[in-house]
């Protein structure tokens, strides 16, 4: 690059520059430094579609590049646990009949039909951006003619920490952008932003056309950021992300903002009116969108190990063995427990035997359906751990339960 002048590098000396590109987007930044000591650094971006650059900035100090680099970075990145369905702690790939169940860590189907019925798990099958795993929900009775309270979605509960920076219900709400894999049948459906009060409602459609019907393709909504409405930011939920499958008029609102809990326009349509329907969903996206372009940019499949770890702020089971005393009666349990990761709240415990019996353990004395004869075998939980201390009048020389900590929303 030659030269500079009081805009930027020009055509009357030498400039040398460098260029790289944001991970996780199409979004590029190029600065410019003279070839001999001295002079200023410059600094541009190259965003949007189509992509242009933007006009050249003095850089003050080094820093600022990092700076700026590390906050465009933090605006993009992907505001959903689990996006690529990696992870599936409780269910694996079982297949669930009943709502709410969770397909996969932080992945919910929820439903409510008088007449049809459905089955949904996690595959294996690769997506277009490399994922081994995707969630399939199929229609096993069908219902033609929907009663008013009928829905059938697939959603993530988001935590108020992840999407505060959206400012939602302040005057300065942010836009931003959802990207979704989809392999559904030809039809309109729906996606739908709801606030944790279910009082908010956000619906876009999503037009799967005949040559689209039944193949793996990516869609991507813009929405604006909403001003109304009370949308929590700490550690409590505050968006549900809902795709639509069926919907019956009670559920029925109109594309855009609104009051009330909306998954649907009237153009939905009934996913549940044939048992051949079958609906995948996989990669899905969702970030802000800072410079209003309704393009969400490149999608990574990310690290199996940082996606587990936050999972485990919502679910997470072990198994434990404590030793106890040398199998001499009233054999005493004691043992501090700390979970992998602290979790987003004091969780709910439970625990169970070898043999899945709840509230029981297994002790090498007495075997399975075992209960403590005093204290607890789980108490003063916390987001970090829990604490065991109970005696049993058995002699044993070691007791196991699997534990299981949840802090869902």
């Amino acid at each position: 690059m030659n030269g500079m002048d009081a805009n930027g590098p020009g055509d009357d000396m030498d400039y040398h520059a460098w260029v790289g590109q944001y991970a996780d987007t199409e979004d590029r930044w190029q600065i410019a430094y003279p070839a001999e000591a001295g002079g200023n650094l410059w600094q541009r971006v190259r965003t949007g579609s189509p992509s242009i650059w933007s006009a050249w900035s003095k850089i003050a100090f080094e820093s600022d590049v990092v700076s700026y680099a590390a906050s465009l970075l933090d605006v993009r990145r992907n505001r959903i646990v689990n996006p690529c369905m990696q992870v599936s702690q409780e269910n694996e790939n079982t297949a669930g009949t009943s709502a709410p169940y969770y397909v996969a860590d932080q992945w919910v189907l929820g439903a409510n039909f008088a007449t049809a019925a459905f089955s949904i798990q996690r595959v294996q099958s690769t997506t277009p951006a490399g994922s081994k795993d995707r969630l399939r929900a199929t229609i096993t009775t069908a219902d033609a003619a929907l009663d008013a309270g009928d829905h059938l979605t697939i959603f993530q509960p988001i935590e108020g920490a992840r999407v505060a920076d959206f400012l939602f219900g302040t005057a300065n709400a942010r836009p931003g952008v959802i990207r979704v894999g989809m392999n559904f049948p030809q039809g309109t459906w729906c996606v739908a932003l709801l606030n944790a009060a279910l009082d908010r409602s956000y619906v876009a459609e999503v037009v799967i056309s005949a040559a689209e019907a039944g193949t793996d393709v990516v869609k991507e909504i813009s929405f604006t950021g909403d001003t109304s409405g009370v949308w929590p930011t700490g550690d409590v939920k505050s968006w549900d992300l809902r795709f639509t499958i069926a919907a019956g008029a009670t559920y029925r609102g109109v594309a855009g903002w609104q009051s009330g809990l909306m998954l649907a326009t009237g153009n939905q349509t009934n996913g549940a009116s044939s048992t051949a329907n079958v609906f995948e969903v996989f990669d899905v996206g969702l970030r802000r969108d800072p410079d209003g372009t309704g393009d969400y940019g490149q999608f990574e499949v990310p690290d199996p190990a940082n996606v587990l770890r936050d999972c485990m702020r919502y679910w997470v089971e072990r198994g434990l063995r404590i030793q106890v005393g040398g199998g001499v009666d009233s054999s005493y349990v004691g043992n501090t427990v700390y979970f992998p990761v602290p979790m987003r709240a004091s969780p709910s415990m439970s625990y169970r035997d070898a043999s899945g019996t709840a509230n029981r353990v297994t002790t090498s004395g007495s075997g399975d359906n075992q209960t403590p004869s005093a204290g607890s075998i789980m108490t003063n939980g916390t987001r970090n751990g829990f604490e065991s201390d109970a005696l049993f009048s058995a002699a044993n020389n070691w007791v196991y339960f699997t534990w299981t900590a949840n802090a869902r929303m």
